[in-house]
């Protein structure tokens, strides 16, 4: 089977988490968005796929937010979302602070 890459931007405590603000991961053609982010926690820590994805409700956590190529991926097919190649999935965790 022919594999692609795929690049995260990773942000916040993702980041810190992962040890890495960028990484690249060699996936199987048409992979999902969802699987994509299981290979990413198998890599990184079990704790990344743990924060990003809400396996109760099947989804993306609540404030998380997942963008493929700069498009949130809710205005694509979701976590299917399938992936060709070249893709940036950026993943911004809950932002806190202000006043």
């Amino acid at each position: 089977m022919k594999k692609v890459k795929v690049t995260f931007a990773l942000f916040a405590s993702l980041r810190e988490i992962a040890k890495c603000k960028e990484a690249v991961l060699e996936l199987p053609e048409s992979s999902t968005v969802k699987e994509a982010i299981f290979k990413l926690g198998e890599k990184y820590g079990k704790e990344l796929t743990r924060k990003i994805l809400d396996e109760r409700k099947g989804g993306v956590s609540e404030h998380f937010r997942v963008f493929v190529n700069g498009r949130n991926i809710i205005f694509l097919k979701g976590l299917e979302t399938k992936l060709k190649g070249g893709e940036r999935i950026a993943i911004f965790p809950p932002v806190g602070g202000g006043s």
